[in-house]
């Protein structure tokens, strides 16, 4: 009975595939922790600059999902504007012109995740309604298949960070989760640093006010002013 041996080896295939399978997924899961361990190292150091934080973040994930693009872009009023772009083929120009670029909220597929603060795959562009090519047609870049996720702080979308073209596969939920797990921590990362700014400019200007207080303000001399008589008025 033929039916035997085929049946046995097709089963075995089939555990070996999924034995892959759960294989390749603990794989993904093991550099998902690691990046994320790596990122919040960045956080915590010593010499923390959310430039080079928001940068090395951006290199880790080119590195690590293997995409051909991405790009992290903020939120200003009713428009998203890139933050920082990487694109492993682009010549100094196009740079320039995709930092240049501008989104309205709720256009292309990085509005659409900005307006709606939830993530979103797209594996073939062309059948995507949500797809705006002009980006393309400027940066003369082919994208075939995206991955967008949001930066939530507070309960509000501070922006997103996209990326394009896996390279030789497609985009799968653990990208997703990788992808959203970064973005989780540079949305606490690039909040922290605001506050940070904040804080920094109230000093000067307490300090500032301080300067103007003192200046105008009469000098004590044994205990009494040097200033006017106030019965004089």
């Amino acid at each position: 009975d033929i039916q035997g041996p085929m049946g046995w080896i097709a089963n075995c295939l089939s555990l070996a595939i999924e034995r892959n399978r759960l294989s390749a997924a603990l794989v993904k899961r093991k550099q998902t922790l690691d990046t994320s361990k790596q990122i919040g190292r960045a956080l915590t150091s010593s010499d923390f600059d959310i430039n080079k934080v928001v940068k090395y973040s951006m290199d880790m994930i080119r590195k690590i999902m293997g995409v051909e693009a991405g790009s992290l872009l903020l939120k200003v009023k009713n428009e998203l504007k890139v933050a920082i772009a990487f694109n492993v083929e682009a010549n100094s120009l196009n740079k320039f012109r995709l930092n240049k670029f501008q989104l309205k909220i709720g256009q292309g597929i990085a509005g659409y995740v900005a307006a709606n603060g939830k993530s979103i795959i797209v594996n073939d562009t062309e059948k995507s309604s949500l797809f705006f090519p002009d980006v393309d047609k400027q940066t003369v870049f082919k994208t075939r298949s995206a991955l967008c996720v949001p930066l939530i702080s507070k309960e509000e979308v501070i922006g997103v960070i996209e990326v394009l073209n896996k390279i030789n596969q497609d985009f799968d939920a653990s990208d997703e989760e990788l992808l959203q797990s970064i973005a989780d921590s540079l949305s606490i990362a690039i909040e922290n640093a605001r506050l940070y700014k904040e804080s920094v400019s109230k000093v000067k200007n307490g300090r500032k006010a301080l300067r103007m207080f003192q200046k105008f303000v009469p000098k004590v001399t044994n205990g009494e002013t040097d200033g006017a008589d106030l019965n004089n008025y």
